[in-house]
């Protein structure tokens, strides 16, 4: 049951993380977060694809195996030699027990910081990439192209250029910015990024006018836009436990969605075991889409009462608790069924 599991864990995670890994090496070959950066941006979601993969490759687990039981008449013969189905749960009961607490961890308390960790750092990724790794004499577009960038060399300093030129395209004006010097500087207790700039001019105008506004500047602090919200971090999914305010109806959802996932882990390993009966010459296979769509419907309707709770406050009251009931009585209802003859 283990080996599939990790067999199953494995397979999942690499395909799960395949999509971010290419954007990531995509924007690390572009310069546009370190190398670093990219490997810690990588590890900090992997507790977020984990505590979705778990529960399932668990399933898939127990399904499998007692599904071979049943095919190969080994399950008749546990149950000859005096073990009773609900003996033989208790056993899948102590293998889903620890993963459940598992998952519980990560959901209630490892996932959330490493969001937050990952919103902070490829804030700071994005706003010193564009600075810090650039090269030297060379043109780099931003933003899709509406956005480029030239700096003659760089500092000693982190952040620090010489002669940078900026040309950013909006959708009536061009607009063209010379300065001598720039560094790429924080406010204190805000995630926001300023780049100051030093001794310089701004060009402002259409193509093919000949009435462009210029300004020259001694000194000029501009806001950095990265295309990420500084208050990305703030979102439910990345803030502390007991920070939730269950008054808030996203919170709210996060909140029991938090508590949910060990419970999907443990009732999702019973309902496997209950239903993992095969017919007669069907093979160890004979279950998987059936208990495919039982194991989809419990995660659909989990996502379904969310969103109620999140818009009901009389939902709220309950939770997502008639899920997991109606889970359980699922179990139950399936493990009747295990003492019958077929």
């Amino acid at each position: 049951m283990l080996a599939v599991l990790l067999v199953v864990f494995l397979v999942l995670l690499v395909i799960g993380l395949s999509g971010q890994v290419t954007g990531y090496l995509q924007d690390a070959a572009a310069g546009r977060i370190s190398v670093e950066g990219l490997w810690l941006l990588v590890a900090l979601r992997l507790p977020e694809y984990a505590q979705l993969i778990v529960p399932f490759s668990l399933f898939l687990a127990v399904l499998l195996t007692f599904g071979r039981l049943h095919a190969e008449q080994e399950y008749v013969i546990y149950v000859m030699g005096g073990s009773s189905p609900t003996r033989m749960a208790s056993w899948v009961v102590g293998v889903a027990l620890p993963f459940a607490l598992l998952v519980g961890t990560m959901s209630l308390y490892v996932t959330p910081w490493a969001k937050s960790s990952f919103f902070q750092l490829l804030l700071e990724e994005k706003v010193l990439s564009e600075f810090d790794a650039v090269v030297p004499g060379q043109f780099r577009k931003f933003a899709g192209g509406k956005r480029m960038t030239y700096v003659e060399n760089t500092g000693e300093a982190s952040g620090s250029l010489e002669g940078v030129y900026f040309f950013e395209q909006e959708p009536e004006v061009q607009s063209v910015l010379r300065a001598e010097h720039g560094i790429v500087t924080t406010n204190s207790g805000t995630p926001d990024r300023f780049l100051e700039l030093n001794r310089g001019s701004l060009y402002e105008g259409a193509a093919g006018n000949p009435e462009y506004r210029v300004i020259d500047f001694d000194k000029v602090v501009v806001r950095l836009d990265i295309g990420l919200s500084p208050t990305a971090g703030e979102e439910p999914s990345a803030l502390p436990l007991a920070v939730l305010d269950t008054d808030q109806s996203d919170e709210r959802g996060e909140f029991h969605w938090r508590y949910a996932l060990p419970l999907l882990t443990l009732l999702g390993a019973l309902c496997a075991f209950s239903i993992s009966r095969t017919r007669p010459r069907s093979g160890r296979y004979g279950q998987i889409f059936i208990g495919l769509l039982v194991f989809f419907g419990y995660y659909l309707l989990l996502l379904v009462g969310r969103k109620t709770v999140e818009q009901f406050d009389v939902q709220a009251m309950f939770g997502l608790w008639p899920v997991h009931l109606l889970a359980l009585a699922a179990f139950l209802y399936f493990r009747m069924r295990l003492s019958r003859p077929r």
